[in-house]
């Protein structure tokens, strides 16, 4: 009989008070009606990636945050402010619709980089592309016209905050919302 390990697939992420998501979820309430994406992010799925982990057996998540918890000990909060819209991919098509981290960026890529750093020592693998901050509002634009950022508010503020965590976040495909913290670890 097989005995593979439990898997799940995990994240870290600086996760969004409830006040910030409620704030990004009305906003997409009143837009995805004329904004034709395919799948709009539940309000209390919204973060900040840090990195992605992949399917990893559940048995190594102690080791896992004993290691973040190492590496962000004492990094205390720092503010940001949601700020802005933007996209990935292309314009008249995005495959996903953001919106933009502003205040001290530079503490939360020092943030990042604490926690690839961790993560790699344990055999996890950093992307290849740069560290982008930013919170993901929607994927895949569907709309019959090409897609017209400038028909919006690109320096909409959804608000401040200092986070004080980081989170592991395992995937729960079909449910909603989808992403459930599996562990918390303070700065």
């Amino acid at each position: 009989m097989d005995q593979r390990p439990e898997t799940g697939r995990l994240f870290i992420a600086v996760p969004l008070p409830d006040s910030l998501q409620n704030t990004i979820g009305e906003w997409t309430r009143e837009h995805l009606g004329h904004l034709q994406f395919r799948k709009w992010v539940h309000p209390a799925d919204m973060h900040i990636t840090l990195q992605f982990l992949g399917d990893t057996p559940l048995q190594k998540v102690p080791e896992l945050s004993e290691a973040l918890r190492h590496a962000v000990k004492g990094f205390g909060s720092f503010p940001l402010e949601v700020r802005g819209l933007g996209t990935f991919g292309r314009p008249a098509v995005p495959s996903i619709l953001w919106t933009g981290i502003d205040g001290q960026v530079s503490r939360l890529t020092d943030l990042y980089k604490q926690v690839t750093a961790a993560t790699s020592r344990l055999g996890f693998q950093l992307e290849e592309r740069p560290y982008k901050p930013h919170i993901t509002l929607a994927r895949s634009y569907q709309g019959e016209s090409s897609f017209n950022l400038k028909g919006l508010d690109s320096t909409v503020s959804f608000g401040e905050w200092s986070p004080d965590s980081v989170v592991i976040y395992r995937t729960r495909m079909g449910r909603t919302p989808m992403y459930e913290v599996t562990q918390r670890i303070m700065l």
